[in-house]
């Protein structure tokens, strides 16, 4: 985790595209493949979900420190940010930075929390906040909380990875697309050699590709007064089962799909006012975009009715 923090500092503490660059070479240059894989999973975007919200964390801080309700809410509103609160309150003294676990190892154990009860969760999460220094704590919190943000682009973890491996970009890119788990067995996979790819032991296979897609939606639209329409529509897609001969199947498989309705009226001939709402479920966090669009359509040019 400590080296995960340096990184995750690093990389907020520069405006410089080289040197974040860089330190992203470093970074995955040197740290283990699990952690790599993580690493790759969360700087590309990706979150875990959440395991414990921001008004549970602050009630465990207060019974960790001692607090009062007053002073937390000073300290907070100072320091502007739940997760960083906690990293600077927390007091290890001489434990500080005694536990230096991976960035896998400390994900294995937040994934351990969903099954224990909510004061195991506590005592749990507070020894934990022990064994942490500041720059842990706050990656820590980040984590639990599901609202682990860095600052670089999907692309440029892209190019430092391509940098890395002498791969080309758009192999990086094709291999970090879709819905894969973190593991030394996927990043085994994304850094295999164009036209290779991994299988679960880690033996390097013929990367045969091998898919078929396709996609469908249904529409009705009833007009129930000359002007007035409603309508709705479902859409699906599904990316099929991509094949890498012995490879696992499903490696990059998605079913997006969405569901919309809508409202039109047309206070004129050559006008539309139009009022949409989607649920689009397409993302990988398995959370569902809410979308409401407004359009305004106007038509002008010549038509059937008239010559100008």
């Amino acid at each position: 985790m400590r080296r995960f923090a340096e990184l995750f500092e690093e990389l907020d503490t520069t405006t410089s595209i080289n040197e974040k660059l860089a330190s992203l070479v470093r970074y995955f240059g040197a740290a283990p493949a699990a952690d790599s894989a993580w690493a790759a999973y969360f700087l590309s975007g990706r979150r875990l979900k959440r395991l414990v919200g921001p008004a549970t964390l602050r009630e465990w801080l207060l019974a960790q420190t001692g607090m009062p309700d007053w002073l937390l809410d000073e300290t907070y509103a100072e320091v502007g940010d739940l997760a960083e609160t906690i990293a600077l309150l927390i007091d290890t003294h001489a434990d500080e930075g005694g536990e230096d676990l991976s960035l896998a190892e400390w994900i294995e154990r937040l994934l351990s929390l969903p099954a224990m009860t909510s004061e195991q969760q506590r005592a749990t999460v507070a020894q934990w906040w022990q064994r942490l220094d500041a720059g842990g704590r706050f990656l820590f919190n980040k984590l639990l909380t599901g609202e682990l943000r860095v600052g670089v682009s999907s692309g440029l973890v892209e190019r430092a990875l391509a940098q890395l491996t002498g791969l080309p970009r758009p192999v990086i890119a094709h291999r970090l697309t879709g819905t894969w788990e973190p593991s030394a067995q996927f990043w085994a996979s994304l850094n295999a050699p164009a036209g290779e790819i991994a299988d679960a032991t880690g033996l390097l296979l013929a990367d045969d590709y091998l898919d078929r897609q396709s996609g469908w939606y249904l529409q009705s639209v009833y007009q129930f007064t000359p002007r007035w329409r409603v309508g709705a529509r479902y859409d699906s897609l599904d990316s099929g089962t991509p094949h890498y001969t012995l490879a696992p199947d499903g490696l990059l498989s998605a079913s997006p799909d969405r569901v919309s309705l809508m409202l039109d009226w047309n206070p004129s001939e050559f006008s539309r006012l139009r009022a949409q709402y989607d649920w689009d479920d397409a993302r990988d966090d398995g959370d569902t975009d809410r979308i409401l669009r407004l359009q305004y359509l106007y038509g002008i040019g010549a038509h059937g009715a008239h010559k100008y």
